[in-house]
């Protein structure tokens, strides 16, 4: 028979005989592939791979199928070390009826400095050098580290510092944080170069 839709269809049998049975079919396909719902955990932080996605589908054919890239399937419906992002996911069944949709996993605000002044040491070899702390997002309260070296509570001006490198990072309370690479530099040190003046008399 050739395929049909889903119904019912009469069907007239008949033997070598000639003898005749008249009886109907019915043609029916699963219900529609579906999702009954997706249950997700959001990244905690910029960076973090701590989201997961799991799918609930319903409908089609057991047993299902998944995959994040449509290429590569398996029977875990759970998706982990998942970052911030908007991923596809696709869901399977065994007639091979497919079924995709979109999530976007979004962590807590980002950690970021608004600006960042410096002070440069006044002199060579002095440490009063100075970094001023601005926020522009993140969850208050702060706390920062220059060079892993913490400071609790967040002053808004790291002081007594000396020219050199330093990273700068600021954390805010869910934990989440940033880090930046700070230059400060001194004048040259300042020199007594002597000079003399030859006495041409005797």
């Amino acid at each position: 028979f050739p395929s049909h839709d889903m119904g019912t269809y009469p069907v007239h049998i008949k033997d070598a005989n000639e003898c005749i049975l008249d009886t109907s079919i019915s043609v029916n396909q699963p219900p529609k592939l579906s999702f009954t719902g997706v249950m997700l955990a959001h990244p905690k932080c910029e960076g973090d791979t701590n989201g997961h996605v799991l799918l609930l589908p319903t409908g089609g054919t057991m047993p299902y199928a998944y995959s994040i890239d449509n290429i590569n399937f398996h029977n875990n419906p759970f998706f982990s070390f998942l970052r911030e992002g908007s991923y596809t996911f696709y869901v399977k069944d065994t007639n091979n009826c497919t079924l995709d949709t979109t999530i976007t996993l979004i962590g807590l605000p980002h950690v970021r400095f608004d600006s960042i002044g410096l002070q440069q040491p006044l002199c060579a070899g002095n440490s009063n050098g100075a970094i001023s702390l601005y926020m522009a997002s993140g969850v208050a309260p702060f706390r920062y580290s220059i060079n892993t070296t913490y400071t609790t509570p967040a002053p808004n001006v790291i002081g007594g510092l000396a020219a050199g490198e330093y990273i700068l990072t600021a954390i805010d309370s869910n934990e989440c944080r940033f880090d930046t690479a700070i230059h400060l530099t001194e004048p040259e040190e300042l020199l007594i170069i002597p000079h003399t003046t030859p006495n041409d008399c005797i």
